[in-house]
């Protein structure tokens, strides 16, 4: 009769005798050597021959940028200009919090961070407000 692994894909000799020292090594536990085999190839199992290594990709774009016709990264349209000033207001237009548009992201407090969210955050909580996810663009005005 034919093992599980036999019946999914003719497998080579050399990999029958590697199966069945991965099996011998269990005590003839075939879920645990499975399993084992499994761990060793990160998630997959593979019968038969290694493949071979995928070709190197481009590396991808910074988290938050869309990429342009030539893969150079495009500003998101909704973030002012760099050196505008944003308002936090309150309903009667108070100015409750001010920050600045960087080329690296948003200054606020004389601190840099990377998205309008994580400058909201920081002045959310400097004026008493929430303390958990802001989305900056809402609270800059930005939408």
């Amino acid at each position: 009769s034919k093992k599980w692994y036999e019946a999914a894909r003719p497998i080579d000799a050399d990999c029958r005798r590697a199966w069945a020292a991965c099996v011998e090594a269990f005590d003839g536990d075939q879920s645990a050597a499975s399993s084992a085999l499994y761990k060793i190839r990160g998630g997959r199992l593979v019968v038969g021959a290694p493949a071979a290594p995928a070709a190197p990709s481009a590396p991808s774009p910074p988290r938050g940028a869309r990429s342009g016709g030539r893969g150079a990264a495009v500003r998101d349209p909704r973030i002012p200009p760099v050196g505008t000033t944003i308002y936090k207001k309150d309903r009667h237009g108070k100015t409750l919090a001010e920050a600045v548009v960087r080329e690296d992201g948003i200054e606020y407090a004389g601190t840099a961070y990377k998205s309008p969210s994580a400058a909201g955050l920081a002045a959310s909580i400097a004026i008493g407000g929430a303390k958990t996810a802001v989305d900056g663009y809402a609270f800059w005005g930005l939408k």
